[in-house]
């Protein structure tokens, strides 16, 4: 269901978040796991956003704004919001008769998380709000 390209950044996101000892792998993980992503690095291209910039600005909240693990041998947990944007968009692509889920999809679904600050990175780069049509 999910495109191996969206697997790939799903995989990019969660590892960041085991190499930096955080506590959770959050909707800014995976923003930051799409940004590598050519298909999600393009649609916020042409929505008016700076990838790079995008890039920096997670980047430097992951390391600030992210609670570190307590114990050595823990994982981090995905959030409730992480998943929530993940089934969001397979919801979506079942709805629309697509096969698979892309970064597309979930880039999309993550304007749906009002207080993320994933959306208010997006935003604040010029993203325009892109709707999920269902």
């Amino acid at each position: 269901m999910l495109s191996r390209k969206l697997e790939l950044a799903l995989i990019k996101a969660i590892r960041e978040a085991k190499s930096k000892k955080h506590e959770y792998v959050t909707v800014e993980h995976m923003l930051w796991g799409l940004l590598h992503d050519d298909q999600a690095t393009e649609i916020i291209d042409k929505c008016g956003g700076n990838n790079d910039t995008l890039k920096e600005r997670l980047e430097e909240f992951l390391v600030a704004g992210i609670p570190m693990l307590q114990t050595e041998k823990s994982e981090p947990s995905q959030t409730v919001a992480f998943n929530r944007v993940l089934q969001r968009a397979v919801n979506h692509v079942q709805s629309c008769g697509k096969k698979e889920v892309d970064t597309g999809d979930v880039l999309v679904s993550i304007f749906a998380e009002p207080d993320s600050h994933a959306v208010y990175f997006l935003g604040s780069e010029g993203v325009g709000r892109l709707e999920v049509v269902e």
